[in-house]
């Protein structure tokens, strides 16, 4: 019987809980497989899932039924990365395998290496999740639930923040006194990003996902943040 050489067992999570169970674990797991790239990307999923998490038990989405299931099923991109990243899967979708790149270099900020993860699972990811879902489920409730989402992403951007460090002196005494130079643009950047996710996952609808071109300016903005990375590193 062979080996089963997975890090995360995607199918036995169905809940928030398993969720968030999963993801604190993670972070053991990923340092143990050399996998530290993922690392300040998944402390920052955990805080925005903890925080979707409360917003659905708190009644502050219309649905908390359907976000959870969206929750879920967006995350699984994100470890299906990771378990593909282990295993040197070809599958590995170009805008994850440039965050693993990327990574090789000492000098490359963990600010970059964070907001390569979020392109990689937002303009990549988002729009396959959306795609999949929106077929059981009705548009008009994703939408107005998925702007709630944002508000949340918003107030946990200075916590996010505040959970890594830079290597450059100069980068972490930006990230600690100067912190609007980091949490304002870069929010608003990912906001942005959620919204062209949106449209790409209407252009699948639309056109196919075969003959969409959601894909490339996920590679695109990948290549733009590591050459970012490189000057300031």
């Amino acid at each position: 019987m062979p080996t089963d050489t997975r890090i995360i067992k995607i199918e036995a999570i169905n809940s928030f809980q398993s969720l968030t169970a999963e993801l604190s674990k993670l972070e053991s797991r990923l340092s143990q497989n050399n996998l530290n790239q993922f690392l300040i990307f998944n402390k920052a999923y955990l805080q925005v899932t903890g925080a979707i998490q409360e917003g659905a038990r708190n009644h502050y989405f219309s649905n908390p039924q359907f976000i959870e299931k969206f929750t879920i099923s967006f995350a699984q991109y994100y470890l299906l990365a990771v378990n593909e990243t282990a295993s040197d899967s070809i599958k590995l979708p170009p805008a994850w395998a440039a965050l693993n790149t990327a990574s090789q270099s000492r000098r490359m900020p963990n600010s970059i290496l964070l907001l390569m993860g979020a392109n990689a699972h937002i303009n990549h990811d988002l729009p396959l999740a959306l795609a999949n879902i929106i077929d059981k489920e009705d548009a008009n409730n994703l939408l107005s639930d998925v702007l709630k989402v944002d508000k949340l992403l918003m107030k946990s951007g200075r916590e996010i923040i505040n959970r890594f460090e830079e290597n450059n002196w100069f980068l972490d005494l930006l990230r600690r006194r100067i912190i609007f130079v980091y949490y304002r643009p870069v929010m608003y950047m990912i906001l942005y990003w959620r919204i062209r996710a949106w449209h790409n996952y209407k252009s699948i609808k639309n056109t196919g996902l075969k003959n969409s071109r959601y894909a490339r300016r996920s590679v695109s903005i990948a290549r733009r943040l590591m050459i970012l990375g490189r000057l300031l590193g």
